[in-house]
């Protein structure tokens, strides 16, 4: 190989690795991005709605789950009956700030912003609902004085276009317990 092919290949691969990274800065950038945002809501500098949406149902479940070793909580967001198209839709949430220290994680942040392609819900859409869900495993041993006041409370954007208008709604919610997550809570 040639000086002249050696440095052509060197180009090429250092052009593909700056491709790449600007890709992933990006991703890494709108992810942050839309953290800040629902936590700046969270602090209470903005309001956050409590009333129902007018343009969706807006539902948030907390399961429990026992596995061998651990014991989960799992929590999803779901959106039904959309009464208008809603692309590019953007769903995150986040857990009360007090629940990170009570669960085997480092961030209590979800969203579903770093998908492969933009998510779209219309009235005809074949799937009559979507969701955005998360496990998290506690830590041991729990005190029930710790969670109970918390483990329902779920914060919410939802970001949407529709007829060319970008909405973003935000939430306080209570996650709905199942059957199961009461049972283990009040033991």
């Amino acid at each position: 190989m040639n000086r002249r092919s050696f440095i052509c290949i060197i180009g090429i691969t250092a052009f593909i690795f700056l491709m790449i990274a600007g890709c992933s800065e990006k991703e890494d950038n709108n992810y942050t991005v839309e953290r800040l945002d629902l936590e700046l809501r969270m602090k209470n500098s903005e309001p956050l709605r409590t009333d129902p949406p007018e343009n969706y149902e807006l539902q948030a479940t907390v399961t429990h789950k026992t596995e061998t070793n651990a014991e989960r909580l799992i929590y999803e967001l779901l959106i039904r009956n959309p009464k208008i198209d809603m692309k590019n839709l953007v769903m995150s949430f986040s857990l009360a700030p007090r629940m990170l220290p009570l669960l085997d994680t480092s961030d209590i942040f979800v969203t579903n912003l770093l998908n492969d392609k933009p998510l779209d819900f219309s009235l005809d859409s074949m799937a009559h609902e979507v969701s955005l869900s998360r496990d998290f495993v506690l830590k041991q041993p729990i005190l029930a004085a710790d969670i109970l006041p918390i483990y329902n409370e779920i914060y919410v954007k939802i970001s949407y276009t529709s007829h060319t208008q970008r909405i973003t709604d935000y939430y306080k919610l209570a996650s709905v317990p199942t059957k199961d997550t009461k049972k283990f809570f009040s033991k």
